[in-house]
């Protein structure tokens, strides 16, 4: 997840400082593309294997480069981050009604990092992951994820379009806590 919030991020506080201090669209955006290809590759590396996550990161943010630069406007780049959030939110849609809900599935895997870690978690923590019974709690919570990438998409959209560069970064930056204390929030509220 850590990594996952470095992928999304790094690249494009590297966008804007480039950005801010050669004014060079194009220098900015192939910087920001060719960083997150590296970190994508490294965390490849690392884990073993391909998130579906880092590479929808990656490959849009060189889909939304290209177009930016072929246009010469930095809209399609400073949107990134929209796709894939409504990307991922199609994905756990998919799953959600068609398959099994995103965070059931990931449970086992989950529960056997866990174990593998020496983490200090609360026992009430340990024990609602270990609990079967709390999948329908766990298939709530990926319907409010879906919800909540979409706001954060939205955000980060009028952003995008109506504030400067450094509001546009804040705003994507806090996409991560805001999804899911978001979700955390709902589920609270509705259940």
């Amino acid at each position: 997840m850590f990594m996952l919030l470095l992928i999304g991020l790094i690249p494009m506080v590297l966008y804007v400082l480039v950005d801010y201090f050669t004014r060079n669209l194009r220098t900015s955006i192939i910087t920001a593309v060719i960083t997150a290809a590296i970190m994508g590759g490294v965390t490849w590396w690392l884990m073993g294997e391909f998130d579906y996550e880092v590479v929808i990161i990656v490959v849009t943010m060189l889909a939304t480069g290209l177009i930016s630069i072929k246009f010469k406007t930095p809209i399609y780049f400073k949107f990134q981050p929209v796709i894939t959030g409504v990307i991922l939110a199609l994905v756990l849609a998919y799953f959600q009604y068609f398959d099994t809900p995103l965070m059931v599935k990931m449970l086992p895997k989950l529960r056997t990092m866990l174990d593998n870690a020496d983490l200090a978690l609360p026992p009430e923590q340990l024990a609602l992951i270990a609990d079967d019974s709390q999948a329908p709690f766990f298939a709530r919570m990926t319907q409010h994820l879906m919800l909540w990438l979409l706001i954060h998409a939205a955000v980060v959209a009028f952003c995008a379009l109506k504030t400067r560069n450094s509001l546009w970064l804040l705003a994507k930056a806090v996409g991560l806590p805001l999804v899911a204390g978001g979700a955390l929030l709902t589920e609270w509220l509705f259940y």
